[in-house]
């Protein structure tokens, strides 16, 4: 409601037109199979769920039931409703077929009726859609104009098979749909371009591609973008911008307010954008700090004071760092980072902090996101990272040699895998159960 009009996979999927109108036969129809009663129930509250805030009632069992905080993303209950659209517009089908073919049927005339009203509020859509300027469209052409063309077809399949009981008329639906899903569905994953060219490197300067160093890269400037988006998902380089699937809220308050100097290099980014007019290219940012870094001193802030502290004049990402309370203002020895190996759920560095009178040892600033389920471990032994920066973390190191580890330890995926497997298998002793339970049954 009053968003963009692009349409991202992950905020709805398309079901397509024929279903709705199958679906509507249930309407007007009084014997209704248990299971299309128990399917349109589950597709009603999975659609009113995938509405999110707008439709109240996601918001209402977000408070009451707290295990689904954990589904970020509420458009995604809206698989249930197109699991629950397909099936009851296959019984629908099924229930057409043996009305036409029952003697002394009866008219259907209000599901006819309904089939006419849908088809003429498409033919409306497509009227105010063109005096009003609507712009989306779907291969050169109006997605009104697809949606009015595709509930007639749809409509007139469904009436002559009904009146005439041509069964070649059903099998147009399932042709129309495939088309009506192919037009109308994401073309994301149906581009044109060859992904291997689309995502090509060689958008890159050479200098950055023969860089096998561990960084990121900012390729992003307003609007202007120097690689496709989704690119730090394909190609071998980590970037600090364009597509985030978790929306943190930390790291957006850090990348939308923090300043960019400060930004990239407490972000690891080695290459930054650079826009001249029509001219964009890539050159290295001068302040650049490495995955792991010690730091001199660190300052406490509450939280909604962080980001002032860091477009501060005064800060220096490479001295200091800002955790929050009860951590208080503190000086600590410079250590070396030694070594850094990195990969998307693991960070292993290792580091020395000299020896001094006090023992006081170093502070640890890892450029990580800041997230649960990150543990981090002192020469094996688990410690506690701090919150740094508002959205990295970092850990005190006593002086010597160590090894630091900061890798994923999701809980809620090894429980999940447990379920899954305990449900796999008594799955298959129950289709076992069932299958010998038959056989002996019928001899």
């Amino acid at each position: 409601f009053g968003g963009p009009t692009w349409s991202y996979w992950e905020q709805g999927i398309y079901g397509g037109i024929v279903p709705l109108l199958l679906w509507g036969f249930w309407i007007f129809e009084r014997r209704r199979p248990k299971d299309v009663i128990v399917f349109s129930i589950i597709g009603i509250l999975s659609l009113w769920l995938s509405m999110g805030k707008y439709g109240g009632l996601y918001q209402v069992f977000y408070y009451l039931i707290p295990p689904l905080r954990r589904f970020r993303n509420p458009p995604r209950f809206s698989l249930f409703f197109f699991l629950s659209l397909a099936i009851v517009s296959g019984y629908a089908i099924d229930h057409l077929k043996e009305w036409v073919t029952r003697k002394g049927k009866r008219k259907l005339k209000g599901y006819e009726n309904f089939l006419y009203a849908f088809t003429l509020i498409s033919l409306m859509a497509l009227f105010v859609t063109m005096f009003s300027g609507g712009r989306i469209k779907a291969y050169g052409f109006s997605s009104a104009l697809l949606f009015f063309f595709f509930s007639l077809l749809g409509t007139l399949s469904i009436i002559i098979f009904m009146r005439t009981g041509g069964k070649s008329l059903l099998l147009l639906l399932p042709v129309l749909l495939a088309f009506d899903l192919y037009l109308f569905g994401s073309d994301f994953a149906k581009g044109g371009i060859d992904p291997r060219l689309y995502y090509s490197e060689d958008r890159l300067p050479v200098e950055i591609r023969q860089d096998h160093g561990v960084f990121r890269l900012n390729i992003r400037k307003g609007n202007v973008l120097v690689l496709p988006r989704n690119a730090g998902a394909i190609l071998p380089y980590e970037v600090i911008d364009g597509y985030e699937v978790l929306r943190l809220k930390r790291y957006i308050e850090f990348y939308d307010n923090v300043n960019d100097e400060v930004k990239f290099s407490l972000l690891n980014v080695k290459y930054r954008l650079y826009v001249e007019g029509n001219r964009r290219y890539m050159i290295p940012h001068e302040n650049f700090l490495e995955r792991a870094f010690f730091v001199d001193s660190i300052v406490s802030a509450e939280e909604d004071s962080i980001v002032d502290v860091l477009n501060s004049p005064s800060f220096v990402p490479s001295s200091i760092a800002v955790v929050e309370p009860p951590v208080k203002n503190e000086t600590f020895v410079k250590g070396k980072v030694l070594d850094i190996d990195s990969s998307p759920e693991r960070l292993k560095v290792k580091v020395e902090v000299p020896e001094n009178t006090d023992q006081k040892g170093g502070f640890l600033v890892v450029s990580l996101v800041q997230y649960p389920e990150w543990h981090a471990y002192l020469d094996g032994d688990p410690v506690e990272w701090k919150p740094v920066d508002l959205t990295l973390m970092g850990i005190r190191v006593p002086p010597g040699e160590h090894e630091v580890v900061f890798k994923i330890k999701s809980e809620s995926f090894e429980k999940g895998v447990k379920i899954s497997l305990f449900t796999l298998i008594l799955s298959i002793i129950f289709l076992l159960g069932t299958f010998f339970w038959e056989r002996k049954r019928t001899g």
